[in-house]
């Protein structure tokens, strides 16, 4: 019930519809699929949310593009000085929507998933790109099964649905296929 809840909000706190006014949806994007997206920052806090870490950081990690009143500082910060996350070149990004691949990419890192060893099968993976292995990792570890279409969605942003789904796999509650 509360990934259900969770999963039809704007980051506002407010219902989303997907029409794309006042949170993360992506209006004519061009994804194949429908529904809200998530940004970065947003799927950082999320996902520091659902680790309940405690763990005392000794030194924050900081980007040139997260101010120091940005509302998702602490947790960008501090996944990255975990090791979950990073920028690209000293910059976080932080209004860009985060992708399939780089949100699955965090999730394997945040739980220790990484298998070297890991393939899979997706027609729109490429198995020398910088996400193979987490996209693999991910498949293997029984926490992503794709778009349905034999593709992993490589390259759409990434929907609240699919995250929930994601955490609900970590978690071990029964979903449905992202």
């Amino acid at each position: 019930e509360a990934i259900d809840s969770w999963k039809n909000k704007d980051s506002s706190g407010g219902n989303s519809s997907g029409s794309g006014t006042g949170g993360p949806t992506r209006p004519n994007s061009g994804n194949s699929s429908s529904g809200p997206t998530i940004s970065t920052p947003h799927a950082g806090q999320n996902l520091e949310n659902v680790m309940k870490n405690e763990e005392e950081v000794s030194e924050k990690l900081s980007f040139s593009d997260v101010g120091e009143n940005f509302w998702g500082k602490n947790a960008i910060e501090t996944l990255a000085e975990m090791g979950i996350l990073n920028g690209d070149n000293g910059f976080f990004r932080p209004n860009d929507k985060i992708t399939r691949e780089e949100f699955v990419t965090v999730v394997v890192n945040a739980f220790s998933l990484y298998d070297d060893n890991a393939v899979c099968n997706f027609s729109d993976t490429d198995t020398d790109a910088w996400y193979y292995k987490y996209v693999a990792s991910a498949y293997v570890n029984g926490i992503i099964s794709g778009t349905g279409d034999g593709n992993f969605g490589i390259g759409e942003s990434i929907k609240r649905e699919d995250v929930a789904v994601i955490h609900s796999r970590i978690l071990n509650e029964e979903t449905d296929s992202v």
